[in-house]
């Protein structure tokens, strides 16, 4: 088994977000993940967290602060992470008046 780096990032690692991502999309299956942060844009430092943004229609009924632990208690992958979890209108009324998010978007990269 090779242990090196793919795009900047430790093998081992990519394997435990593809896992993650896995997990992600068994819960919502209409799912749209978004990497974004240092790791997205190549300038991540070994320590760095994921930044994902995860958006499913399957979030409507559920409060805002609640939909990432649902993740969590769904997942037994180990990974520094850091979801923000959106419905698709939230994310296109919240993307058109948030700096924090329309900068996150602009090095996104779809998972």
């Amino acid at each position: 088994m090779s242990s090196g780096k793919i795009n900047g990032v430790d093998s081992q690692t990519d394997r435990k977000l593809n896992e993650f991502l896995k997990d992600i999309r068994t819960l919502y299956s209409d799912a749209r993940v978004y990497l974004f942060g240092s790791r997205a844009r190549g300038n991540q430092r070994k320590d760095s967290d994921y930044d994902l943004i995860v958006i499913s229609r399957k979030f409507v009924k559920k409060d805002f602060i609640d939909r990432p632990e649902t993740i969590w208690k769904n997942s037994d992958v180990v990974i520094g992470a850091d979801l923000l979890c959106y419905t698709p209108a939230e994310f296109s009324r919240i993307s058109k008046t948030s700096f924090v998010l329309r900068e996150a978007m602009r090095d996104a990269i779809p998972l």
